[in-house]
């Protein structure tokens, strides 16, 4: 069984996950050092919308799931409340 993309839900047969220590020796808790994405569009919504959900940063960065990139209106989120500040 093959990975999925963090952002669309894509198989990415030829991700490897490479660790930094087993979960016991730091606070990574023994996640992967890089998330599986299948493409520079799904990595960009993994690292620009840090904060919401992975299906919210799908769809603000107009990413259908299993991929393929759709035009989408995003919505104006300055009055949504700052998510690290409340």
């Amino acid at each position: 069984m093959s990975d999925q993309c963090i952002i669309c839900q894509k198989e990415v047969p030829d991700y490897e996950p490479e660790m930094c220590c087993s979960g016991q020796e730091c606070a990574c808790l023994g996640r992967p050092i890089e998330p599986c994405v299948c493409s520079q569009e799904c990595d960009k919504a993994a690292h620009d919308y840090i904060g919401l959900p992975f299906d919210e940063r799908r769809k603000r960065a107009g990413i259908k799931l299993n991929g393929g990139i759709e035009k989408l209106e995003v919505k104006d989120d300055s009055s949504e409340r700052n998510l690290f500040t409340g």
